[in-house]
């Protein structure tokens, strides 16, 4: 599945979509895809176990035993770069930093200490946004 639609596409039903020229999207990775594979078969092995699926005929287990998992591709070692010198002069000289602004859109705080988190522990801020104090604290 391609990642970074435009949102005309991604409005678009599934069967639709796959009708589309998609090859000038980037492609998903298989990290985070195997992270939703393990999460469904987790879902469905509580279900299982919970005897909630007793009811629906003939219904198998599609991750049972080994489960299903994508091999994952190496990523490009170019593909991330570090922040050159005007990209973090453009990110830390805003009025987040300078002045104290706190924009309603960025949750308060959350405009000061996400990009200064990111920046210190090489961490994406997308893996950062969603942590909560008592994750860090």
């Amino acid at each position: 599945m391609p990642t970074r639609l435009p949102a005309d596409l991604r409005r678009l039903p599934m069967r639709d979509l796959l009708k589309q020229e998609l090859k000038g999207y980037p492609t998903q990775h298989a990290a985070p895809i195997n992270k939703t594979l393990n999460i469904l078969s987790a879902i469905v092995s509580h279900a299982e176990a919970a005897r909630s699926l007793d009811t629906v005929p003939a219904f198998k287990n599609p991750f049972g035993g080994k489960g299903i998992k994508l091999v994952v591709d190496a990523r490009a070692a170019d593909e991330r770069q570090p922040f050159s010198a005007a990209d973090l002069k453009a990110t830390f000289s805003t009025g987040v930093y300078r002045s104290g602004e706190r924009p309603r859109g960025a949750r308060g705080e959350a405009a000061f200490w996400l990009s200064l988190t990111a920046l210190l522990s090489g961490a994406r801020q997308g893996e950062l946004a969603p942590l909560r104090v008592m994750d860090v604290a």
